[in-house]
């Protein structure tokens, strides 16, 4: 989301002049311009009440520039009506976005920690079908070709960076690599470590070179090794 389009958002959202200003770092005479330029009234000062969740749900929660939505309040709940249930805003972007209340447990599916927005979000059923649906885009091996072994398989959806890191190519879950071994599904880390050292890890595979989408493995550590490190060089190395 561009600048203009977060000053109109809040513009929408009735904040005031000042308060856009203050919160998207620009100067009080551009979001002035576009108020006039949209026609919208000048925010009266004082509390406004909410005419309903969905209007304190745009009101509270801030536009990023990379197009997310934060909440940046406390509390991550908003109350329906004044002695209603309270909701968590998650749930009631869904609500918005969806025009029905979800199932089970909503998270969002941007990869952005902390994002509400309601095009960002799904619940369970949903995280489901789009589960189901990446593994039906596994390509199948025809029949009658070799199994690929795990290191086969690993080598081909990698792809090397300019710094000696190693990108995932292949499918993920949510936004984890991940990979089909003997039938069975695993974490590109998780294989990556065992391809190194010849066992499973201990405690998540993690990447230890400072670059998070890391699968090199030369580069991933378990939970004992990073001990072992934090205990020898201090907890920067944890």
């Amino acid at each position: 989301m561009n600048t203009r389009a977060a000053i109109e958002e809040l513009l929408r959202a009735g904040y005031s002049d000042k308060a856009i200003a203050r919160q998207l770092h620009v100067h009080r005479n551009r979001v002035r311009d576009l108020r006039d330029e949209l026609d919208i009234p000048q925010h009266k000062p004082g509390p406004s009440a909410s005419g309903s969740p969905e209007d304190l749900f745009w009101r509270r929660a801030q536009p990023t520039d990379d197009g997310h939505l934060l909440w940046p309040w406390a509390s991550t709940c908003v109350r329906i009506g004044h002695d209603g249930p309270r909701i968590t805003a998650a749930r009631l972007a869904f609500r918005i976005r969806h025009g029905r209340d979800p199932e089970g447990k909503v998270t969002n599916t941007c990869a952005r920690i902390g994002c509400i927005h309601p095009d960002h979000v799904a619940d369970q059923p949903m995280r489901a079908q789009a589960r189901q649906e990446r593994l039906t885009q596994i390509p199948r091996r025809p029949a009658g070709r070799q199994a690929l072994t795990p290191a086969q398989a690993f080598d081909a959806h990698t792809t090397a960076t300019a710094d000696g890191h190693l990108d995932w190519t292949g499918t993920r879950l949510a936004t984890t690599p991940s990979v089909y071994v003997n039938g069975r599904q695993t974490t590109a880390r998780r294989l990556a470590f065992q391809l190194r050292y010849g066992r499973d890890p201990i405690g998540r595979a993690l990447p230890g070179c400072g670059y998070d989408q890391c699968v090199h493995p030369d580069h991933i550590e378990d939970q004992p090794m990073r001990q072992q490190y934090a205990a020898i060089f201090g907890e920067v190395a944890a």
